[in-house]
């Protein structure tokens, strides 16, 4: 995704829409796509019902698929703005984060 250097235009939000146009919807469905994702989420921690679980555990990836999809949608169009941290940012972090190695849950904690 391109970064732009022009900035982005103030804008209010409509609260009664007359006409619904592509930034309305893409906005919509996104917003929507992020409450179900973690409602699935929530859910798939819940239950304990193996094929249940792997039901909401595959909605969850579909919501978050779909919702990157429209994300990047709405940054080609400019109704996402795009602003990447600055190279000095991004150093700075990486050296105040440590990599967590990966780890089998059971072997961590079984004793």
């Amino acid at each position: 995704m391109q970064q732009t250097n022009q900035p982005y235009p103030p804008i209010q939000p409509e609260v009664r829409l007359n006409r619904l146009d592509d930034r309305a919807i893409a906005t919509s469905y996104l917003l929507t796509l992020k409450r179900s994702g973690r409602d699935y989420a929530w859910a798939a921690f819940e239950t304990t019902v193996p094929r249940l679980r792997g039901f909401l555990e595959d909605a969850f990836r579909m919501c978050s698929h779909q919702a990157y999809e429209v994300w990047q949608y709405m940054a080609r169009k400019g109704y996402y703005p795009v602003v990447y941290a600055p190279q000095q940012t991004m150093t700075t972090l990486g050296h105040i984060y440590q990599q967590v190695p990966y780890q089998q849950p059971m072997n961590v904690y079984s004793h």
